[in-house]
Formats: structure tokens, C-alpha cells, sequence
């Protein structure tokens, strides 16, 4: 009624699909999508797919994409879950420079 959609995207960290990725970035750059607005229960997994997205496609430096995602709910001290999911980022990351 309000011009607002849901889109859900499934995401596993073991390991973190390069299609996962994928979907996310083609999501955000689709201008039908905008604003767009990305969650989960803590903003790990949305502030991990955002860092990525801003390493990847934006190609923004390190400590750029951390502060930024940051921001957006990804602990740059990885503790607990969020430990999890720096290590399927820097797995994730390797595994792109092949």
C-alpha cells in the first residue's frame, strides 16, 4: 500500500556463498529497491554483507569498509558470532583473489 516491499536473502557463514554476496550487491544496486533498508536481529550479517559490498564493489580501502560497516552493525573487535563472521569475510575475500 505504501510502495514498501520485503525481500528476504538466506545466509549461511559456513561458508558464505559467492551467490549470497552476489544477490545482496545486485539488491542494493537496483535503484527499484532504494531506499533500501537491511537488517537483522544484531547487524551482524547485514554489517558483514555491507563490508563486503564496500570492499568489493565499491572497492573501498580496509579500514574505510570497517568503519563503515561498522556503523551499520558489524563489531570490528570480533568476539563471539561476530568472530564468526570476520572469518567468513577474510575466507570469503581470499577466496575472490584467485
Amino acid at each position: 500500500m505504501r510502495g514498501l516491499k520485503y525481500l528476504s536473502l538466506e545466509v549461511s557463514l559456513t561458508p558464505l556463498a559467492k551467490e549470497t554476496v552476489d544477490q545482496f550487491n545486485a539488491l542494493v544496486a537496483d535503484a527499484a529497491n532504494q531506499p533500501l533498508f537491511v537488517y537483522d536481529k544484531d547487524g551482524m550479517v547485514a554489517g558483514g554483507l555491507w563490508y563486503l559490498h564496500f570492499r568489493t564493489v565499491e572497492a573501498l580501502p580496509e579500514d574505510d569498509a570497517r568503519l563503515k560497516a561498522a556503523r551499520l552493525g558489524l563489531k570490528s573487535e570480533p568476539e563471539g558470532d561476530h568472530k564468526n563472521m570476520w572469518l567468513a569475510i577474510q575466507k570469503y575475500l581470499s577466496g575472490q583473489k584467485n
